[in-house]
């Protein structure tokens, strides 16, 4: 209902009910997403003033060490205690997206390419029972999913089961393992 208000408070110049503007004085960006079956969060990047990302700034528990995805480039850029270095900005995408999970001792996800939450949108549910990861995901008719998955040392990927989707293949490169499938129409 305040969107004829736009072209007037879009200079950025103090709070307003539309407070925005072409530049903002801030270049980091937290959503926490909290599920039933996991906790994790979103950090995302627009600016390179912050050379060094602090887990304890982000209200992490610094006794645990966590897993650091970057969603656009689909990357682990690895495992963590105290907090990473978040490295240059591909102008490829001008930004960053990382998923920060806390790191299990058993393959867990990282992401999905289906949202930039990382799962949130389309997981209904995802558990780890008797060396099995499994879950449940909502997904468009015939359309390509992605998950990708750490699997630390000890573990191999023996076979993938779905219904409603067809398995595409399956690759690992270092801990990062990607499926691909794709929906049934």
């Amino acid at each position: 209902m305040y969107l004829n208000r736009v072209n007037t408070e879009m200079s950025g110049s103090g709070p307003r009910v539309f407070d925005a503007s072409r530049s903002t004085p801030y270049d980091l960006f937290l959503e926490e997403i909290n599920k039933p079956y996991e906790n994790w969060m979103l950090l995302g990047r627009v600016g390179e003033k912050s050379k060094f990302i602090s887990f304890h700034e982000l209200g992490l528990d610094a006794e645990k060490t966590y897993l650091v995805f970057e969603f656009w480039s689909k990357t682990l850029v690895g495992t963590f205690k105290d907090g990473f270095d978040p490295g240059v900005i591909d102008t490829t995408y001008n930004c960053q997206l990382f998923c920060i999970r806390k790191l299990q001792a058993h393959p867990q996800l990282l992401s999905t390419n289906r949202h930039i939450s990382c799962g949130a949108q389309e997981l209904k549910n995802l558990s780890w029972d008797k060396n099995i990861l499994s879950g449940t995901s909502k997904l468009p008719a015939n359309n390509l999913y992605v998950i990708y998955l750490n699997e630390p040392e000890g573990y191999n990927f023996k076979s993938f089961k779905c219904k409603g989707a067809t398995f595409l293949e399956s690759a690992k490169v270092g801990s990062v393992r990607e499926i691909s499938l794709r929906s049934k129409p």
